[in-house]
């Protein structure tokens, strides 16, 4: 059985840590499986081949990796497809590596997680609609894991998410928030989609870390700070700003001022994404340090730590402060409090199915008058939400779980 994942990468942790689950989960239930993983990542170019990735959390995952390059040529093509989804088209045009790939699979399964969203620019809609009228063309089954949907806030919005999920066999939505967006294109629960905790709950962290020592050897309460560059970039472009400064980066010095001076923190620092073609979570990290007070109270883990050990070091602190999706899960996904500054839907909605959505906020509508305050409050309650995690977390692997059992199940009745 040979199966093509799209919308995995490995500059970014979290999709890290989802093609990674979908490797395992599957490979647990059939030795058949074969894997081709095509990055969209400019840094995975480097990688191409044959790979074989083994986490400290003991998955060890076989898979060859390509790079899918986006030519005018291969865009124009899929955007015949786009009008004119036959297989007439799809056979005339797969001569391309991706596309011949699309034509071998058995299954195409996309982990991109939040594409069909009004959160993200037209031209990702579009993408996402060609690709999926692409494996529509081919013929493949395909197989949309663990993702959010919505807002869809205008007509075209709506039609394109519309007729790009009509070419999906399967679709596992992460939330209620999710489904309720999927119902108003009028899917149906439990028929047209299914409803799961976003596949990384099964993703066990590792034993310890490579830091783990240095953590170990901090008397005051650990905090995990883990920004997100995305946010930066958000704030910037909305022309947010502080006496010139990004207000995201004044936002998290505030928080990370008031945790290490009001409540006694040891500010851990964890980067998420690398990317070396532009300002990636490293960066931003050096912006917020670039208080004295911070810089003094903090350690910056300045390396690329794998996906697991990340897992393990945010699970053994007693608090975190994140923008990362990611690393929100894996703070909810091991009954860690965490304080989310988000930029969309999808944070608030996997907080409510965690069991507690409090303390997340989208940084659009966040006030920094009240952000010591908000973060005293969560500081104080800290147990609670922790023991409000912990009540739901099994019910939610179980759940995550079974979703991939439904995946295989569909995946071998295809012909």
């Amino acid at each position: 059985m040979r199966i093509l994942v799209t919308g995995g990468n490995f500059c970014n942790r979290g999709a890290e840590a989802m093609l990674l689950t979908l490797i395992d989960q599957i490979r647990s239930r059939t030795d058949e499986a074969e894997f081709e993983v095509w990055s969209y990542s400019k840094d995975d170019q480097s990688k191409v081949g044959a790979i074989s990735h083994s986490e400290p959390n003991g998955i060890h995952a076989c898979f060859q990796l390509a790079y899918s390059k986006k030519t005018i040529f291969l865009i124009a093509l899929q955007c015949i497809l786009i009008l004119f989804p036959y297989r007439v088209f799809f056979v005339w045009m797969s001569r391309f590596p991706y596309l011949n790939s699309i034509r071998k699979a058995d299954a195409v399964i996309d982990i991109s997680g939040f594409a069909l969203t009004g959160n993200r620019p037209f031209w990702r809609h579009l993408v996402y609609l060609a690709e999926a009228r692409t494996i529509r063309a081919s013929g493949t089954p395909f197989y949309v894991m663990t993702q959010s949907f919505g807002p869809f806030e205008t007509f075209i919005q709506r039609f394109i998410s519309s007729e790009a999920l009509k070419s999906a066999d399967f679709i596992s939505a992460r939330g209620p928030r999710s489904a309720q967006h999927l119902e108003k294109l009028g899917m149906l629960l439990g028929q047209d989609f299914h409803v799961s905790p976003d596949m990384t709950y099964l993703f066990e962290r590792s034993s310890s870390g490579l830091d783990a020592d240095i953590c170990a050897l901090l008397k005051q309460p650990r905090l995990a700070i883990v920004p997100n560059v995305n946010v930066y970039r958000q704030a910037a472009a909305n022309d947010h700003s502080v006496d010139g400064e990004n207000a995201y980066v004044e936002v998290m010095r505030d928080l990370c001022r008031s945790a290490a001076l009001d409540h006694g923190c040891q500010l851990i620092f964890i980067p998420h994404e690398s990317d070396s073609s532009r300002v990636d979570d490293l960066d931003l990290i050096s912006m917020i340090q670039a208080d004295e007070f911070i810089l003094r109270n903090s350690i910056k883990l300045d390396r690329r730590l794998p996906a697991s050990e990340i897992k393990f070091l945010i699970s053994d602190c007693d608090g975190v402060i994140a923008s990362r999706y990611h690393a929100m899960l894996a703070a909810l996904s091991t009954g860690v409090p965490v304080f989310v500054l988000g930029w969309a839907d999808k944070y608030q909605e996997s907080a409510e199915m965690a069991g507690n959505s409090k303390f997340v906020f989208c940084f659009n509508d966040f006030d920094r008058q009240t952000s010591k305050a908000k973060f005293a409050e969560f500081w104080n309650v800290r147990k609670m939400v922790r023991a409000d995690l912990l009540k739901n977390l099994e019910k939610n692997k179980l759940v995550a779980n079974s979703t991939f059992d439904l995946l295989v199940s569909c995946i071998n009745k295809q012909p």
